[in-house]
């Protein structure tokens, strides 16, 4: 995700001091627990998405200011292999079925395709300016966030087959299968925009993130019908309806939220923070109420959630003093 930060001296003292205080932790909450942490030696710089090999127990890493795609073994705790040369991976996806890696290249506007067990790049498709964020529907289609727009890529074909207009960069986009819609956040714009997938292009709804700004990560909870939208400014999430794009409720959360996630089995909406937290909390009363506020270290805002593991992987970057660690929580 964008929204880049340069450090003055005293945004560095800050983070000395969120790194103190994460190295001291004690993780008491009952939700989740830290499982083991994984050094990432090497590694600087910005960290962004993370894709996972359920067989082969494999995370794979957008280590963005690095320039590279660091793949880990989750199974045995330690680094397999980097990919380098990639300028700012930002976005990416696993297929099994195709042993295929995509990663999209923000500074080169590439859609880089990768074969996941050699990591040699077979091809490349040209996406468009700052190619971020990456979905896959499962089947055949590829959906890639960029500077104007989402690009629709055919792997039957490996090319592009479509595109769907926004109006301003995108940012975190989830799409609900079942319906056929996708959701996408625009910051410039403060909106979320809807497409109908059988007739795409132009957006069919264009919903205002009220008075809060910089909605960057976005969940879909298509049981209940719900589109979760985390803003910065203030730092809060918006659940909205999924048909009408109402606000039900707000909830306050920590700041500099990059990733969010709803699991419907446990009524539990959770969040990575750059603020050095992971937020919980729970809608099993139907209200939702914060039930942790799991401290962790600043700037470690990226993560993925994998529901039916109930695991959790947080990326920390590296910082003064700190190497760069991929940590590993498992719900209670």
């Amino acid at each position: 995700m964008k929204k880049k930060i340069f450090f003055s001296v005293a945004a560095l003292m800050t983070a000395l001091l969120f790194i103190t205080f994460a190295c001291a932790r004690v993780n008491d909450n009952k939700i989740m627990s830290l499982k083991s942490t994984i050094t990432l030696p090497g590694v600087k710089g910005r960290i962004d998405h993370m894709a996972y090999d359920r067989n082969g127990q494999r995370v794979f890493i957008c280590a963005l200011g690095n320039n590279s795609v660091e793949i880990v073994d989750v199974k045995n705790d330690k680094p397999l292999y980097s990919i380098k040369n990639i300028l700012e991976p930002q976005g990416i996806v696993f297929d099994s079925a195709r042993k295929m890696i995509a990663v999209s290249s923000g500074e080169e506007g590439w859609l880089k395709f990768y074969n996941s067990e050699t990591y040699h790049c077979y091809d490349s498709i040209m996406i468009g300016s700052d190619a971020d964020n990456v979905r896959f529907d499962n089947d055949h289609t590829i959906y890639v966030g960029y500077d104007g727009g989402i690009a629709m890529v055919d792997l039957g074909k490996m090319k592009k087959s479509g595109n769907l207009e926004t109006d301003g960069h995108v940012e975190s986009f989830q799409i609900d299968l079942k319906k056929k819609k996708l959701f996408a956040n625009v910051p410039d714009a403060y909106e979320t925009e809807v497409y109908d997938l059988n007739k795409p292009a132009t957006p069919v709804a264009k919903w205002k993130t009220a008075d809060a700004k910089d909605n960057f990560p976005m969940a879909l909870d298509t049981t209940t019908h719900r589109v979760f939208i985390a803003c910065r400014h203030p730092s809060q999430i918006l659940a909205m309806d999924e048909n009408s794009g109402k606000i039900i409720s707000t909830i306050d959360c920590s700041g500099d939220a990059d990733d969010i996630y709803y699991d419907p089995g446990l009524h539990l909406l959770l969040g990575s923070c750059g603020e050095a937290y992971i937020d919980a909390f729970s809608d099993s009363s139907s209200v939702f109420t914060r039930v942790a506020q799991v401290p962790t270290h600043f700037q470690a805002r990226t993560s993925l959630y994998l529901p039916a593991e109930k695991r959790f992987f947080l990326a920390v970057p590296a910082m003064p003093g700190k190497t760069a660690e991929l940590e590993i929580y498992d719900l209670k």
